[in-house]
């Protein structure tokens, strides 16, 4: 059954990330089942939602942290390839949302906090990932863009 051999590789993939958080083909192949099955795309948002930090206000966590996260492997919340792998696909999620929304329906999801969430996601890339500087800030500009839309 082709669905369980997604959901067996969504397992695999995600057993790979925790024992070699920095390998950034597993985030690249995660991202890639995103994009290419539906069928997963919820179970891989809840995850990534799991993974962010509590506190909505960390929007700056210092490029140490993230760097020496980075390098130990630890928290995966400060990891730099989770940061823009999660980024990207709450930024494609809230725009997939945003094509079917509704103003002042309950009936239509809201995209506003998955734009948050990239939002602040790729400001905090900005910081930590100095070579790319202006390609996390257009990201993040591109969010903020949206949700002065949204308002």
């Amino acid at each position: 059954d082709c669905e369980q051999i997604i959901l067996s590789e969504l397992e695999y993939v995600l057993k790979k990330i925790f024992a070699t958080p920095n390998n950034e083909s597993a985030w690249n192949y995660l991202h890639g089942l995103y994009v290419q099955h539906d069928s997963i795309k919820g179970k891989i948002i809840d995850w990534c939602k799991s993974i962010l930090p509590s506190n909505s206000n960390e929007q700056s966590i210092s490029p140490e942290a993230i760097s020496s996260s980075s390098r130990t492997g630890t928290n995966l919340s400060k990891n730099i390839h989770f940061m823009g792998m999660a980024a990207s696909i709450f930024e494609d999620y809230s725009l997939i949302q945003l094509a079917n929304f509704i103003p002042n329906s309950t009936d239509t999801p809201n995209p506003k906090s998955y734009f948050e969430d990239a939002q602040k996601l790729f400001l905090m890339l900005k910081a930590a990932d100095q070579l790319r500087v202006k390609y996390w800030s257009r990201r993040a500009e591109k969010c903020t863009h949206h949700l002065k839309n949204l308002n």
